[in-house]
């Protein structure tokens, strides 16, 4: 398979080579996302953008001890680092002045933003920049989140590509590379692909394309190195655990207890859509099924903050239902979406 090296990492230039503008990769930890990234970078003289979600996490990884370019630069005699240009962290490779210190040499190579804090930089130019990592794009549970996440990433998005495609330019191509923390996460979620995400993961998928709207998923359920890595120290510790299964199996987190069931949906007649779910309500009995397939002509809200107050305003009482367990989801997925309007 193309979708791994000859070593078993992921194979970054092949997914690359696939033109797709969108690339999200989701796979246990170790499996070379972001040293496959900075590699490509590196090798094939891309001007880079290297993303993290928020800038109190960038103030850790701009020292050389906890670098992103740290084990690559050990493995290659390189010496990639930050240095301060303006309002922003360039990206430099640094290599000693005569008085043995080092210092940034060359051209920039890249620039170290955060998501969180993109916004505020103004007549930022970025039309030399081709490539843009983002790092860990799904949050853990101990992190915070991240107002209007989803939306923010799409106004980098036009901020970092601008208007080069009018001019005849190709797209930035942006990879989001992360564990599988939640499956709910804003990106998946603004992006309509939590279901796509969740079936994936069931039937033991890896590739989606979708050439029309540009965007890949890579879902690294069956990585070469995350089977060595299952007779290692920690996972002989773990075992079959909730860490285990998704740090080397790629499993995201699933909530218990789930009214989980397919109903005729001829007995159903469609109330409103929210995102990628439909919610119907029973012809005969105060019962209420949710799934992803829409039919008829409902209402449909979108998942943003002011869309989820609108349906909330007149929906509200969906969720004194869902309290009461009158609700069947036809998959986890449609639950934690639904969950997820109420927010």
């Amino acid at each position: 398979m193309k979708l791994y090296d000859q070593n078993g990492y992921v194979n970054i230039p092949w997914i690359r080579s696939l033109g797709l503008p969108f690339n999200l990769l989701c796979g246990g930890r170790g499996t070379g996302k972001t040293y496959g990234g900075i590699k490509e970078a590196d090798e094939s003289g891309s001007k880079f953008i290297f993303m993290r979600r928020t800038d109190r996490i960038l103030e850790t990884i701009r020292t050389p001890e906890l670098s992103p370019f740290k084990k690559y630069n050990s493995d290659t005699g390189r010496n990639l680092g930050f240095a301060r240009s303006g309002r922003i962290d360039a990206i430099y490779n640094f290599e000693p002045g005569d008085d043995g210190k080092l210092r940034p040499a060359g051209p920039v190579l890249g620039y170290l933003l955060a998501l969180s804090t993109i916004s505020n930089i103004r007549g930022f130019d970025a039309s030399d920049v081709d490539l843009w990592i983002y790092d860990e794009f799904i949050k853990e549970d101990h992190q915070p989140d991240l107002r209007g996440e989803g939306k923010a990433l799409l106004n980098a998005y036009e901020t970092i590509n601008r208007n080069r495609e009018l001019y005849g330019a190709k797209p930035v191509q942006l990879f989001g590379f992360s564990n599988s923390n939640k499956l709910d996460n804003p990106i998946f979620i603004e992006l309509g692909l939590v279901q796509r995400a969740e079936k994936m993961q069931r039937n033991g998928t890896e590739i989606h394309i979708d050439r029309e709207r540009g965007i890949g998923l890579f879902m690294l359920q069956h990585s070469p190195i995350s089977a060595q890595k299952e007779d290692t120290a920690l996972y002989k510790l773990t075992g079959d655990s909730e860490f285990s299964r998704m740090a080397l199996g790629n499993e995201f987190k699933e909530i218990s207890d789930l009214s989980i069931g397919n109903r005729p949906l001829v007995e159903f007649k469609p109330v409103v859509g929210i995102g990628e779910i439909t919610i119907y309500k029973h012809k005969s009995k105060p019962e209420y099924y949710v799934t992803s397939h829409r039919s008829g002509d409902p209402p449909v809200f979108g998942m943003s903050e002011t869309e989820r107050s609108r349906f909330f305003r007149v929906y509200n009482y969906l969720w004194t239902s869902y309290m009461k367990n009158k609700i069947t989801f036809e998959t986890s997925t449609d639950e934690i979406l639904f969950q997820r309007a109420f927010d």
